[in-house]
């Protein structure tokens, strides 16, 4: 059998952005970036997990924003929105995989359009 590697990952290569962390500075209103607070409008309701196995439900963990305007000329193929903020959000202390609930609800993205609210 005869496996040619490079035309099988060339079918399935996909843009990629690659993010870096670097000097923290100034906040700044619905900028990208990871851990602290996230910008969220006043009404958002922070998304918990509930673990299943210990029957408990607590609120997961602010990951990252990203600025879609500021991301979107990295953006080649055009899947992200234009504009608003992306929130990622994620249960890293107890870093579900396997044996998720039924609504995998220890992940979530959050696009919020309106920057202003």
């Amino acid at each position: 059998m005869k496996v040619e590697t490079g035309n099988a990952l060339g079918k399935i290569k996909q843009n990629s952005i690659i993010l870096t962390i670097g000097n923290v500075g100034k906040y700044e209103k619905c900028s990208t970036h990871f851990g602290g607070v996230p910008d969220v409008p006043a009404d958002f309701v922070w998304p918990i997990y509930m673990d299943d196995k210990l029957e408990e439900a607590y609120p997961i963990n602010f990951l990252a924003q990203i600025n879609c305007e500021n991301a979107a000329k990295y953006d080649t193929e055009g899947l992200l929105p234009e504009r608003g903020l992306l929130s990622f959000f994620y249960d890293a202390e107890g870093q579900p995989w396997e044996g998720m609930n039924k609504d995998n609800d220890c992940i979530r993205v959050f696009w919020f359009e309106d920057l202003e609210t």
